[in-house]
């Protein structure tokens, strides 16, 4: 599977599903149908798109977003969350994330965390249902945590969003 279509698949996922849960299961029934090549080049370019994410300008809008303090955890939720999105809005994120502003959140708040979670573990389910083993992590190779992107971005002052995220932060911020 080629990046091309990892993406695709993603792309049909969205449109398929009303909640990234059920994209999620409809990724998970779909590459259990695959190679088990194919089940770890999905997994690889998940992995790599979610490092891709690991920007401290996207963590600025999450947490402009959920209007609190957004963890590790919950920013890896959000990262998930803005990939089952698709690629003109991954790719619009990072190199804007501003322009989520454009975008209905259902998952502003508290849910925004959350609603990626079930999308990380997308290719290790599919690879479990297809071969029975539980090894996923060993097929895919491990590597070192990412690097986050932008780091020093933002200074900890919740007055300083609005100069990073304006349209967020006119959009969500009413509570920082």
């Amino acid at each position: 599977m080629n990046e091309s279509e990892f993406w695709n698949l993603i792309e049909s996922a969205r449109r398929s599903a009303s909640t990234v849960d059920k994209a999620s299961r409809y990724l998970v029934d779909h590459l259990k149908e695959m190679s088990v090549s194919e089940i770890v080049d999905f997994g690889r370019h998940y992995r790599n798109a979610n490092r891709m994410a690991y920007d401290e300008r996207l963590w600025v809008a999450a947490i402009t977003i959920s209007e609190h303090y957004t963890s590790d955890d919950v920013f890896s939720d959000f990262c998930d969350w803005l990939i089952a999105q698709g690629k003109t809005i991954f790719d619009r994120a990072l190199a804007n994330p501003d322009s989520l502003a454009d975008l209905e959140l259902v998952g502003k708040g508290d849910g925004i965390g959350h609603e990626g979670f079930t999308m990380a573990s997308v290719a290790s389910e599919a690879y479990e249902e297809k071969t029975g083993q539980k090894n996923f992590s060993h097929a895919l190779g491990l590597l070192p945590p990412p690097e986050l992107k932008n780091a020093n971005t933002w200074d900890g002052n919740p007055e300083t969003l609005k100069q990073i995220v304006p349209r967020l932060h006119a959009k969500y911020a009413t509570k920082l």
